[in-house]
């Protein structure tokens, strides 16, 4: 039987920012380290790129760099979908006098934040397993 733990929903809300940092910084890091890699796998003479027994194709590794981009672009548009939203429950608290305020989860920039948020994790780790399908296949 499992034992529960009775906390205020502070806490549960500083959890949920806490996590989303780091998963926000983990894509992040995770997508400049493939457009890195494949940027490695790609440029420069054939002699020169890492020995590998069967090689990459280039439209692999390119494929997979479009994809951890379109991932950073989906960081990008989650903050500035969130952005668009505090600010625009700001401009209405102000214009109000309200110095509380309610998020509607069914708005569209809030919809459309979470969606992205959602978006770059599939872009990303589908990028990864790509590129580690593929090293895998190339190494023997």
């Amino acid at each position: 039987m499992p034992k529960l733990v009775e906390v205020d929903l502070s806490s549960v809300y500083e959890d949920l920012k806490t996590v989303g940092e780091h998963i926000n910084e983990q894509v992040r890091s995770l997508a400049l380290g493939l457009i890195v890699l494949v940027w490695l796998f790609l440029t420069g003479p054939i002699a020169d790129r890492p020995v590998l027994a069967h090689p990459i194709s280039d439209r692999t590794l390119v494929a997979i760099a479009v994809l951890s981009l379109m991932g950073l672009i989906c960081n990008y548009l989650q903050y500035f979908f969130g952005y668009l939203n505090s600010r625009k429950i700001q401009l209405d608290a102000e214009a109000a006098g309200r110095t509380k305020v309610s998020y509607d989860y069914t708005a569209s920039r809030y919809r459309l934040r979470n969606m992205f948020f959602w978006l770059k994790q599939g872009f990303v780790l589908y990028a990864s397993a790509w590129f580690l399908f593929a090293l895998s296949r190339s190494l023997f």
